[in-house]
């Protein structure tokens, strides 16, 4: 019925959609039985431009995108391949750590008690895998593959993106697509980036809810600004000291803070030790104009054919203050645009909520990959991205969409338009 829809009707601008498993799970849906899942909306007719923001650290988790992995041909494609690309340069086969138990479909369920009390426990097999993926160099290019893996699958179904926001790690995503850096160059500059850090003395870093500007009273010795993600929040490194005694200095004002799961305080001069090195590196990679947009993380701003292919830029993007709320800023001056979270979480998307909500716009952001605390399955939560995204506009390539399966028509004797004689 899907297919039909998709490929054998018209199109109007009134549109609903539904995410379902199976016909008694799509009746349950249309009838109300179950929380709500069916959206509607109004086509304007204009397709929408559409932005891709990657996620940065943190967002990352074993087993995530493992149900794409498995139903998705392009997508496991994209990961083998990059995996294959790492593995001289990691010793190790990524998928190994990726998916410890092997790639797993996700059983929709609600919430784990049980897993939950592991958790607080500590130490059991999950706790293991974990640690292990958070290794400097197995985080960052891990992510760095699933984000890409998932770009390339929504840019086969059709989902071009015209312009592109990373949130620190996430710019070499995005500069990998824009052609900034080829595939392996790309691969190899960012296992070698965290293989850099991994040898510079341990940091720490602090989400704030706080400005910058009111921030900046607060950081003393050994404390630096380190990310703007928000008007409202921003991240700080510093010593595992410095951080600590900030934790509470912040407790004592009651200003809501956590510490993050970080083996270094990135983007500060914290490591600047490595800066020329890192620059010397970028250097002997070729270096291409982006052929997309890309907003900077160092300026905020659009990124230059110049910056990009400076080495002194990304060794500036190493050490320097992530302008991330800043390239929120110029993207609402086209409020139309359709941003998609193209990574694990919806972290990124409340950024761009609070920075909405800060300047009184409406924003719309769709995430295309659950949360680690999300029971949905992976495939329930792009597919809800795909059709959210069709409701506002934006266009899917039906033959790619369905390269993969096959399909047959529905013949429909009748259908709501047909016209009927009654008499009075």
């Amino acid at each position: 019925m899907a297919y039909t829809l998709h490929v054998g009707r018209d199109v109007h601008d009134h549109r609903r959609m539904l995410v379902c498993r199976d016909s008694a799970d799509a009746v349950a849906a249309l009838a109300g039985h179950v929380k709500q899942r069916v959206y509607s909306g109004i086509c304007s007719g204009e397709e929408p431009d559409v932005v891709f923001l990657f996620p940065g650290l943190g967002s990352h988790y074993v087993g995530m995108g493992g149900e794409l992995y498995v139903t998705e041909p392009v997508f496991r494609e994209h990961v083998d391949h990059c995996c294959e690309l790492l593995q001289p340069l990691l010793g190790l086969d990524l998928r190994d750590v990726l998916y410890p138990d092997g790639p797993q479909l996700v059983v929709e369920q609600g919430f784990d008690l049980r897993k939950l009390l592991r958790g607080a426990r500590g130490g059991g097999p999950e706790d293991v895998a974990a640690k292990r993926l958070n290794r400097t160099e197995l985080a960052h290019t891990s992510l760095f593959v699933i984000e890409y893996a998932l770009s390339q699958l929504l840019i086969a179904w059709g989902v071009r993106p015209q312009a592109m926001l990373g949130h620190s790690l996430g710019e070499y995503v995005a500069a990998c697509l824009a052609g900034v850096f080829s595939l392996e160059d790309a691969l190899s500059l960012v296992a070698r980036r965290a293989q850099m850090i991994q040898t510079l003395p341990g940091g720490a870093m602090l989400a704030v809810s706080l400005s910058a500007a009111e921030l900046q009273s607060h950081l003393g010795e050994s404390l630096y600004l380190a990310i703007v993600n928000s008007p409202t929040d921003c991240l700080v490194s510093g010593t595992d000291v410095a951080i600590e005694q900030l934790q509470q200095k912040l407790k004592e004002l009651y200003v809501p803070h956590h510490r993050l799961e970080a083996s270094h305080g990135f983007h500060s001069p914290m490591l600047d030790a490595i800066a020329e090195e890192f620059a010397q590196l970028v250097g002997s990679f070729a270096r291409q104009a982006p052929r997309i947009p890309i907003l900077s993380n160092v300026t905020g701003t659009w990124m230059t054919p110049e910056q990009a292919v400076d080495p002194a830029y990304w060794a500036q993007h190493l050490c320097q203050t992530v302008r991330f709320a800043d390239g929120l800023q110029e993207l609402s001056h086209n409020p139309d645009a359709l941003l998609l979270e193209v990574g694990p979480g919806n972290t990124l998307s409340s950024f761009v909520h609070q920075a909405a909500r800060a300047a009184d716009q409406a924003r719309t952001v769709l995430a295309t990959m659950r949360h680690s605390s999300d029971q949905r399955s992976d495939t329930a939560c792009l597919q809800t991205a795909l059709g959210r995204m069709w409701l506002l506009g934006a266009t899917l390539d039906g033959a790619a969409y369905y390269a993969q399966e096959r399909r047959m028509r529905v013949p429909l004797p009748t259908h709501v338009f047909e016209r009927q004689r009654f008499w009075r």
